[in-house]
């Protein structure tokens, strides 16, 4: 599943644990994949770096190491101009650019968009709930006795992502 995760909870996963902290070990496992352009990266750089040093320094330095290991870079091309935050476009841009299909925040300016051409913002609690369930399932059954092309999983993921927003546009 391709997902652009936002700042916020890179920083809320990093330093606080929960929903967030369960979105950057899926990234680490490979249990999903997470995409990037190298100025959302600066960004996660810069906030962590300002965390390390309101904690006085006592973590490491290269605490996201592992995270940004597994991120794929995308080279921004979309350019979006569609956020209050100017700051936000760029996670936008980069979900268009990676055919992404979630992006995950916990910014109320992202949030409020709920959909931006075909990418579905949503909270870490509602991705893990949706994405990362339907994830460790797909994984289950390829450890089992039956195996799936990644063609069959691609389709019954893209199944799953439709079904979910046809229920959700029903409710």
């Amino acid at each position: 599943m391709r997902v652009v995760i936002d700042t916020n909870v890179v920083i809320s996963g990093t330093f606080f644990g929960g929903k967030p902290r369960e979105i950057l070990e899926a990234v680490v496992d490979g249990r999903i994949a997470a995409f990037a352009t190298p100025e959302i990266v600066d960004e996660y750089q810069e906030v962590i770096e300002e965390m390390i040093s309101r904690k006085q320094g006592h973590l490491s330095r290269d605490i996201l190491a592992p995270f940004e290991a597994e991120l794929s870079f995308v080279k921004p091309q979309s350019k979006v101009e569609i956020c209050r935050d100017p700051d936000d476009n760029k996670f936008l841009g980069c979900a268009i650019d990676a055919h992404a299909i979630h992006i995950v925040s916990g910014d109320k300016d992202l949030l409020t968009l709920g959909k931006f051409e075909g990418v579905e913002i949503v909270t870490a609690s509602e991705f893990c709930e949706r994405g990362l369930r339907w994830e460790s399932w797909t994984k289950s059954e390829q450890e089992g006795s039956r195996m799936y092309s990644a063609e069959q999983r691609k389709i019954a993921i893209e199944t799953f992502v439709k079904f979910d927003h046809s229920y959700a546009d029903t409710i």
